[in-house]
C-alpha cells in the first residue's frame, strides 16, 4: 500500500510539467497557448535569462487564464512555453502575440538539451522593419525537428497593460485568417473615409461649425484604432517608435475634445442657461491639455487621466443629449439615439 501512495504521489508530482507542455497537432490550424504558460515575475529589473534558466520549477507559477493579463505593471514578465513536436516529420508553426501596444519583448528560444537556437527583440519600441514577419502583431516563425521540443522564453515589459495572447498557427491558416481581419478593417476605414469626405463637402458648402466639427471627431477615431490595432504602425509610421505610443493617447484625446465641441455645437448648449452653458467647451479644453500632456509623461500615467475623462465627457453628452430631448429639441432625440 505505502509503494502504491508512493507511486501516486511521484505521478502527481510530474503533472504540472507534462500538463504545461503542449504537443503539435497537424490537425488544428490554431492552439491557443494561453494555458500552457509558466511565468515569473521580475520587479527588480534584475534577472538575466541565464538567471532565468538556472530558476527551480518551483519558482514557476502556472497561468490560468486564456490570456496572460497582468495590467498595467511596471515589472518584466518571463513566460515559459514548451512545445513538442510528437511528429516524425518537420513542423514549422507562427507564435502570435496579438497586442500589438506592448513595448519590449525579448524572445529566446531553446532546444530540451538547453541549447540557444535563436534570440528576437520584439515589441512597439523598435522600428517595424525589424520583425521577423510583416505584420501588425508580434509574429515569431517556429521550426521543429522530428520529436523536438523547443522552450520559448519571452521576457515582456510594457508601460501598456500587460496583456499576451497567444496562438500557435499552421501559416496558410494564420494567413487565411489575416486576410480576413484585414478586409473587415478596410471595410471599416472605408466607410470612415466616405464620412469624412461627404461631411466636408458639406461644410465647404455650408461653412456650419458642426460639420467641420463632426469631421475632425471622425477622422481622430479611426486613427485612433490604427494606433490600437498596429495598422498605425504598420502603414502609418512604422519608423517613429516614440509617437507610436503617443498617437493612441493624442488620438483619443483629440476625438474626445472634436466631439465634446460637436455635441456642444449641436445641441445648441450656449443657449442653455445653466452648468451646460461651457461645459463641453471646458472639456473640449481639458482634453487638448490631455493631449499635450501624452507628449511629456509616461503612458501608463496618461491613460489613467484619459480614460476616466474620456467616459465622463460620454456622459456629458448622454445626460445633454436627454436634457434637450425633453426640453422638446428635435435635433436632441436623433443624437441621443444616435
Amino acid at each position: 500500500m505505502s509503494r502504491f501512495l508512493i507511486t501516486l504521489l511521484l505521478m502527481l508530482s510530474g503533472l504540472p510539467l507534462k500538463a504545461a507542455q503542449l504537443q503539435l497537432d497537424p490537425a488544428q490550424d490554431q492552439q491557443l497557448l494561453g494555458n500552457h504558460i509558466e511565468y515569473v515575475e521580475d520587479s527588480s529589473h534584475q534577472l538575466q535569462v541565464a538567471d532565468i534558466l538556472s530558476l527551480p520549477p518551483s519558482a514557476w507559477t502556472r497561468n490560468q487564464k486564456e490570456t496572460f493579463n497582468q495590467g498595467y505593471n511596471g515589472s518584466i514578465w518571463w513566460l515559459r512555453l514548451r512545445l513538442q513536436n510528437p511528429t516524425t516529420r518537420p513542423q514549422e508553426r507562427l507564435l502570435e502575440i496579438g497586442y500589438p501596444v506592448l513595448d519590449q519583448i525579448a524572445a529566446y528560444i531553446y532546444d530540451e538539451a538547453g541549447n540557444r537556437i535563436r534570440t528576437l527583440r520584439l515589441g512597439d519600441k523598435y522600428p517595424f522593419r525589424e520583425r521577423p514577419v510583416d505584420h501588425r502583431h508580434f509574429v515569431i516563425p517556429l521550426e521543429w525537428q522530428p520529436q523536438q521540443t523547443l522552450v520559448i522564453y519571452l521576457a515582456v515589459r510594457s508601460a501598456s497593460s500587460v496583456q499576451v495572447p497567444m496562438v500557435l498557427w499552421q501559416e496558410q491558416a494564420f494567413y487565411n485568417h489575416d486576410r480576413s481581419q484585414v478586409l473587415m478593417h478596410g471595410v471599416y476605414y472605408g466607410i470612415m473615409l466616405v464620412m469624412v469626405m461627404y461631411n466636408l463637402f458639406i461644410f465647404l458648402a455650408m461653412g456650419e461649425r458642426n460639420y467641420l466639427y463632426y469631421v475632425l471627431f471622425v477622422c481622430c477615431m479611426p486613427l485612433f484604432l490604427a494606433s490600437l490595432t498596429g495598422f498605425g504602425f504598420q502603414y502609418l509610421w512604422p519608423e517613429a517608435t516614440r509617437w507610436n505610443d503617443q498617437a493612441i493617447l493624442v488620438t483619443l484625446a483629440m476625438a474626445v475634445c472634436f466631439g465634446s465641441l460637436f455635441t456642444h455645437n449641436f445641441l445648441n448648449a450656449t443657449a442653455l442657461h445653466n452648468f451646460y452653458r461651457h461645459l463641453g467647451q471646458l472639456l473640449a479644453a481639458g482634453a487638448v491639455l490631455i493631449a499635450m500632456l501624452a507628449m511629456l509623461l509616461p503612458y501608463n500615467v496618461v491613460i489613467r487621466i484619459l480614460i476616466p475623462y474620456a467616459a465622463v465627457t460620454c456622459c456629458y453628452g448622454f445626460s445633454l443629449g436627454i436634457y434637450r430631448w425633453v426640453s422638446g429639441g428635435i435635433s436632441a432625440k436623433y443624437y441621443t439615439i444616435a
